[in-house]
């Protein structure tokens, strides 16, 4: 929380939208997660699938996991995931974590859209299919 929601996140063009959310913070730890001037985050500290699956349930709207692949391992194994939007920079790196979990099949992913924005960014928009 050391950059949302700061002076220095506020030229980012999704401040205005991120700080308008109502947020969910997964911790083991946090107590409470302190928005600045806006309310708070929703500390999630117990099971994560049964949270996700309750956040689900209350929301009408699309829900966005932002920055956390160890999350994102544990909704796509419990068949939490229905759609992937993935930004790609053209940042060059040797080596790193993946998206997906380990032995994901790539066919569970049907592309459905591209869209490309300055400087090199490419945003590819996927649905999940259900398995089984």
């Amino acid at each position: 929380m050391e950059y949302w929601p700061t002076p220095a996140s506020e030229a980012d063009i999704i401040t205005p939208v991120l700080n308008g959310l109502r947020r969910h913070v997964f911790s083991r730890h946090l107590k409470e997660a302190p928005w600045g001037d806006f309310p708070p985050s929703n500390v999630e500290s117990g099971d994560a699938i049964e949270a996700i699956r309750r956040i689900k349930r209350e929301s009408t709207k699309d829900i966005v996991l932002w920055g956390s692949l160890s999350l994102g391992e544990t909704f796509f194994a419990a068949g939490e995931v229905d759609a992937v939007r993935l930004v790609v920079m053209p940042v060059g790196q040797g080596a790193g974590r993946g998206v997906f979990p380990a032995g994901h099949d790539p066919a569970l992913l049907k592309l459905v859209d591209v869209n490309s924005y300055d400087q090199g960014l490419v945003e590819l928009s996927y649905t999940v299919r259900k398995q089984g």
